[in-house]
This record gives C-alpha cells, structure tokens and sequence, in this order.
C-alpha cells in the first residue's frame, strides 16, 4: 500500500493551501505501508493582530477525509475543504481602487480514485469542484476545479518514476492550462534521505536519527517551505520553519473574470505537536509573518498594483483526529 500512500500524497500536494507545510501528506508520501488512515478531519485557526495600521485577520480552515474503499488493490476516498478569512475592516489598493471584502472564504469537494497495477505500479485520479470567493458559488465565475492524474512505475527495489498532468483553474501559476509533470522519487537503503523531484515540483524528507528529522516542499515558482523537527517524549515533536505562499479568490463582479485576489505572505515559525490521545494531537505554533500584499491579477507574478501590510506577529491552533 506504501505505492497508494505515494499518489494520493502527491496528489494532495498540488491541491495544498498556503499555511499547511503538509507533513502529513509529506509521511504519507514517504511513509511506511497502508493507505492512511480511513478517516481523518484537521481544523486549524489563526490569529493575526492588527500592526502599524493594518487590519488584525482570523482565519478557520477545516478538512476531512473519507475512505470509502481501502483494500490491497483500491481505494476510493472523498474528502471535504472548508475556510473563511476575516478582515476587522475592509482594505483599498490605492493605484487601482480595487476594494477587498471583510470577509472571504472556499469551499470544495473532492474524490480520489487509486488502484495497484500489476508490476507495482500505480494509477491516481482525484478531481474536485468548489467555490472560492467573497460570495461563494455567486456565478460560474466563482467556481474553482482540479483534476490530477498519477502515474507511478517502479525504478528498482526503492526509487520510482513519477508522472502526472494537473489541471486547475485555481493555481498561482499557469492557471487554466494542463501541467504535464515528470519526476523520480529517491531513497537511500536506510530510508535517512528520500527525494521526489522533478517538473515543477521537489519533496524532500532527511531523517538524520531517529528523534530528528528535515523537510523541503516547493511547488511552482512561490510555494515552498522548510521545516527541521526534534521528537521527544515518544511522538511529541518541536519544530521551526519557514513558509511562502499565497491564497487566492475569486471576487464575484470582477471586472476582467481572468483576474484573482492573492493574499501573498511569508513566515517564520516554532511549534510543537503532541497526541493527546492515539487518535487526537494538537499543534500549537507562532511566530512571524512578513511581505504581506494584496493584490488582483491572472497569476501570481509582480508590476501590478499592491497592497502592502505591516509585519506582525501570529498564532496557529492545529487539531488533528485520525480513525
């Protein structure tokens, strides 16, 4: 099963909002047999306090997923996204006159297919539809899609080549058009160093003991992080990073349908993971976000008008039930 494990991972991976570094998808990527769990649902909140003038944010997100199939051969699993992002006031870009709701939010649904070929091999397909936006599902222009097709073959008694074609109307980069990517996934006999890279996409895991651990995600040109954790007390774990990433919607009456709202930020964090009990763990961290902007276009790149906001300070909650 680790082979199902590997494609809904990569899978979730290019779906994957900014403010989730996916460790989890990052285990099951590299992890050890059996499919994941045949339930799991994660809520996280974030607090960001007004500073220099810019407004405080609260942000919920919720995610679960079901597995309603999951054998040596199949599985078929759903799975539900929910957020909602809170301005205290709502904020102007300056050079455009663009006005950004107080409140925004996303909602998708989603269903992965996975099957074992014969020779180890492995076919994926997960395909989802939702809303995102400051009137969710307003038209068919709020309307955000994915489709992800996986294929994995076996290079040897641990590596792997990778390929698959993505599409998504909801990607910071080349949005609306078909991504084809190739890879190969790389494993050193004690499994300390393993590696997924390839177009446009490097997933790395080094595990130097058994107690400590590295982790390296990038996706596209500005999704990436890093992260280096210490376990302690069986599967507690502290750990420090650093984030880059964006969220994005889909404005109902937008002038030109083409363009996005991106909330684009940076971060540096230290946290800490405990269970509290086998299925439950928590995850509280902090730290300090930095080149925060607004600003509307077709993808994430720059020369368009911004909106800047201060650096502050921010706290996350993370709850994580497993079944």
């Amino acid at each position: 099963m680790k082979n199902v494990r590997f494609v809904l991972s990569l899978s979730l991976l290019l779906g994957m909002p900014f403010g989730v570094f996916a460790a989890e998808e990052m285990g099951m990527l590299f992890g050890g047999p059996g499919g994941g769990p045949r339930k799991a649902v994660d809520y996280a909140f974030q607090g960001t306090p007004a500073s220099g003038g810019s407004p405080s944010i609260q942000e919920h997100s919720l995610r679960a997923r079901f597995a309603l199939v999951q054998n040596s051969t199949v599985t078929w699993a759903v799975y539900q996204q929910a957020s909602l992002f809170d301005l205290n006031h709502p904020l102007t870009i300056p050079e455009n006159g663009l006005s950004i709701p107080e409140t925004m939010g996303s909602i998708e649904t989603g269903a992965t297919y996975l099957r074992i070929l014969p020779g180890k091999r492995t076919l994926g397909i997960t395909a989802s539809i939702g809303s995102a936006s400051d009137q969710l599902f307003y038209s068919r222009h709020e309307l955000i899609a994915n489709l992800t097709v996986t294929y994995r073959r076996p290079s040897g008694p641990r590596n792997a080549w990778i390929t698959f074609l993505n599409y998504s109307n909801h990607r910071e980069f080349l949005n609306n058009v078909p991504i084809p990517g190739i890879g190969y996934y790389w494993q050193t006999a004690s499994r300390k160093w393993r590696v997924a890279a390839g177009f446009p996409f490097i997933v790395a895991l080094l595990l130097p003991s058994p107690t400590t651990d590295a982790r390296f995600m990038l996706f596209g040109p500005r999704r990436m992080g890093l992260e280096a954790g210490w376990r302690f007390k069986g599967q507690s774990r502290l750990y420090g990073g650093w984030e880059w990433g964006a969220q994005e919607w889909l404005l109902a009456n937008r002038i030109n349908t083409d363009n996005r709202l991106f909330f684009d930020r940076k971060r540096l964090q230290l946290g800490v993971q405990w269970p509290l009990i086998p299925q439950l763990s928590l995850d509280l961290s902090g730290g300090r976000e930095f080149d925060r902007r607004f600003f509307e276009n077709r993808s994430s790149k720059d020369n368009v008008p911004t909106l800047g906001l201060h650096p502050t300070w921010y706290g996350l909650l993370k709850v994580a039930l497993r079944l």
